[in-house]
């Protein structure tokens, strides 16, 4: 399995799990701090960009309709408000993700593989959860949730440096409400993550953790929802 022979290749290259802290800008001038855990930087922060690495400006899309509609790049801020980008993010459809120009030069989306390599060294899971799909794990969710503004935690965040903040989604139906959670606002309940890797139904694999779950549940969603997303270097 694919999976498997990435995460020999981690092993050897590093025993123990080392984070390191840097930082790395997007096209806006925007600045996000990065984390290394064992060989592979990752940002520790949403994306927030408003433009492709070529200049393209992403469309912002407000209406529930439009966004769902949409099959060109698109984001929006959470509940149309501007000031929510500041602290959580951009939320991006997938056609954004797909055009592969998110990231500057030396970065990419991250990929399905990269996740399950940073769940199984770096969180802990079990190498043979790693590639199932639905609720994963034990308490890997905990590890990559930042220790501050979760609406339910009832249990103690143990940081691995990616800081999951619960920047909340655009549903199936471009709403920003959580239909897992009665129809609530989606802020402070969940995260929900982009990879770059579709599947062969037009769909593309997707990380999410909630408020009040110590797991991390991994399937392919529907390509225009809206998902915040983090970049890995290359």
């Amino acid at each position: 399995m694919k999976i498997k022979i990435l995460i020999s290749i981690c092993v050897l290259m590093a025993a123990i799990p080392i984070i390191s802290y840097s930082q790395v800008n997007d096209i806006d001038g925007n600045k996000y701090s990065t984390f290394t855990p064992v060989q592979m930087t990752w940002m520790a922060e949403n994306l927030k960009t408003t433009r492709l690495n070529d200049g393209t400006p992403i469309k912002m899309v407000e209406g529930n309709d439009e966004f769902i509609a949409m099959k060109e790049p698109a984001f929006s801020w959470y509940n149309n408000d501007t000031a929510m980008g500041k602290k959580y993010g951009a939320l991006y459809n997938w056609y954004a993700v797909k055009t592969g120009k998110l990231c500057p030069l030396g970065w990419h989306v991250s990929n399905d593989d990269e996740w399950m390599i940073f769940e199984v060294w770096t969180l802990g899971m079990a190498e043979e959860e790693a590639s199932t799909v639905g609720d994963r794990g034990t308490d890997q969710g905990i590890k990559l949730k930042h220790n501050a503004g979760w609406k339910i935690k009832n249990y103690p965040v143990e940081p691995s440096g990616f800081a999951a903040l619960p920047a909340g989604l655009r549903a199936d139906d471009g709403s920003f409400l959580d239909g897992n959670d009665g129809g609530i606002l989606s802020l402070n309940f969940g995260a929900y993550f982009w990879t770059s890797t579709g599947d062969e139904k037009n769909r593309a694999y997707g990380r999410s953790t909630m408020a009040s779950e110590k797991t991390i549940l991994r399937i392919p969603y529907s390509l225009n929802r809206g998902h915040s997303v983090r970049w890995v270097k290359d």
